[in-house]
């Protein structure tokens, strides 16, 4: 199964364009994707996809030789029809034949141009866990295969295929007697609570399900044992799990009633999942809110650790003369225009005081790319963000 890690994903992008592919790799490895493939002439696009098994394809639409309608109707020829290998279509052409017509030839997505960062990451992740969930299944079916092979062949243990059911899937699944201790553990458990088998085996579930604050579930309201309280299953979401190390990471968890043979309660099973990257997926679509909230005004995000502009709102561009996106990776300092104090130091002063705060409002005499002054009413606020940590949300309104 496909591990969502993004380290561990591996992905294709095609484009004539160095220009394009260099800015796409800059914002894959913002996002942590680390095994990238650039390929700049289509017709190399079969060998090297054979080579590298991508798990997804960023294809330009526009292209010579191989365009991107003839590049997906290569990769059938080397794709399993029933294997999930998406194909993420980069194109301006907006009309609803060159849609219709790369979904027929194998595309499963489209991104229109110019690229909106949090929309490329939104998308890509869609489609990477797709083809985790594709490959889950996959992965299952074979399992499932195997079992049958085995039982034909020979008897084995009860406890021999469990461990090999628990061992082969992705999910974090652990057992507890009556006593709230773990009885097992399958490896993803084990590596998701960043320990071992040997070490967690014994353990009080507790330590590693609390409340988040430190302070230990009471047994009476624990969701997990309530499982062997009253013989039902249980279900929870947005808890904390505490690794080894003292971290914690969000899991959506199952606690099912384990009987013996006779129907006595004897523990529970515990099956969770880590929910980190729908919760960061989550963070973001809160992000694009609370911008839209303010969409009359000019809007951008500043990150806080270098005071560098990272996204823009259409209002801000045109307010200040700026083609779109065109001040990403600038300083905000830019935007403001000398008076008795330099733009750095105004910048600096207001800097001070979001870091005390975590908000600023006020009067700024703001310059426009043409140089030209104008006065606005800022309004800046604090937010964490999941791929630029601690932004500040600015909205300047022309008051001139």
């Amino acid at each position: 199964m496909l591990d969502l890690d993004s380290n561990n994903v591996r992905i294709l992008m095609v484009d004539d364009q160095e220009s394009n592919l260099l800015l796409l790799e800059s914002l894959l490895e913002t996002e942590g994707f680390t095994q990238v493939k650039a390929v700049t002439d289509s017709r190399h696009v079969l060998v090297t996809f054979s080579e590298f098994q991508p798990d997804l394809v960023l294809l330009d639409r526009m292209m010579p030789h191989l365009d991107g309608f003839a590049v997906p109707n290569e990769l059938r020829r080397v794709i399993p029809s029933d294997d999930y290998r998406p194909i993420l279509v980069l194109t301006a052409d907006v009309s609803k034949q060159a849609k219709q017509r790369a979904l027929e030839l194998g595309a499963k997505d489209f991104l229109t141009k110019p690229l909106d960062h949090i929309e490329v990451v939104l998308r890509i992740k869609n489609l990477l866990e797709t083809r985790a969930m594709h490959l889950y299944q996959q992965n299952q079916n074979q399992l499932l295969e195997q079992l049958v092979r085995e039982r034909t062949a020979q008897l084995e243990s009860e406890s021999r295929r469990m461990e090999l059911i628990l061992q082969s899937v992705q999910e974090g699944i652990y057992g507890l007697d009556l006593d709230g201790r773990i009885t097992f553990v399958n490896r993803a458990a084990a590596e998701m609570l960043g320990s071992s088998s040997a070490l967690l085996i014994g353990q009080n579930a507790h330590a590693h399900h609390d409340r988040g604050n430190g302070s230990v579930h009471a047994r009476a309201d624990c969701v997990i044992c309530a499982a062997f309280r009253d013989g039902k299953n249980h279900d929870a979401e947005d808890k904390l799990f505490w690794r080894r190390d003292g971290t914690s990471f969000p899991v959506r968890f199952t606690s099912a009633a384990m009987r013996d043979d006779s129907g006595a309660l004897i523990g529970a099973v515990v099956t969770f999942e880590n929910i980190s990257a729908r919760k960061r997926a989550e963070q973001a679509q809160r992000l694009n809110s609370a911008m839209l909230e303010n969409v009359g005004e000019g809007i951008y995000l500043v990150r806080a650790s270098d005071g560098v502009i990272v996204q823009t709102n259409p209002k801000f561009d045109a307010m200040f003369g700026y083609a779109p996106g065109q001040v990403i990776g600038m300083y905000e300092s830019i935007l403001n225009a000398p008076t008795e104090r330099s733009p750095r130091q105004v910048a600096e002063s207001i800097i001070a005081a979001l870091e005390k705060t975590g908000v600023w409002q006020g009067k700024v005499l703001s310059m426009k790319k043409d140089g030209t002054h104008l006065w606005c009413y800022a309004t800046i606020s604090t937010f964490d963000d999941a791929t630029h940590s601690k932004v500040w949300v600015v909205a300047r309104r022309d008051i001139s």
